[in-house]
């Protein structure tokens, strides 16, 4: 599920994330957890929109760690989490149990690295003023 920030992603997965769990196993996964740190993605003398789409998420890793092995029925993936608090990644282990659904959430999950690992792709379109007005009210700091 992708969408620019604001357009409800996270709450539209969240939801029906708990409406499938009533009929089998959901993992489901915000992209903004795995980030990098932010000396790797800020201040890198990249022009900012470079920094945001490119920079955001080791590409590859993702790649490699998340959607290959779930492409080849991989019932355990190693991925890295971001700790905003601490700004570090840690790798954690998630096991998915057996003809689960595996849902991904977040901004350009469809650049053409990953595009082709999805069955299924959700783009929510939702007015400018309408994106803004759920940023504001969501990420105090702006």
């Amino acid at each position: 599920m992708d969408g620019l920030g604001g357009t409800g992603k996270s709450t539209i997965a969240n939801k029906l994330a708990e409406e499938l769990q009533s009929i089998c196993a959901v993992e489901l996964i915000h992209i903004d957890n795995h980030i990098v740190e932010s000396s790797e993605r800020y201040d890198t003398g990249h022009a900012e929109w470079y920094e945001y789409y490119y920079l955001q998420w080791d590409v590859e890793l993702i790649k490699n760690n998340m959607l290959l092995p779930l492409h080849k029925n991989k019932l355990q993936l190693q991925l890295p989490f971001y700790n905003q608090s601490a700004d570090t990644v840690n790798d954690r282990k998630i096991k998915l149990e057996t003809n689960s659904i595996f849902m991904i959430e977040g901004v350009f999950l469809f650049r053409h690295e990953w595009r082709s690992f999805y069955d299924y792709r959700l783009f929510l379109d939702i007015p400018r003023t309408v994106r803004e007005e759920r940023v504001l009210q969501r990420d105090a700091y702006i």
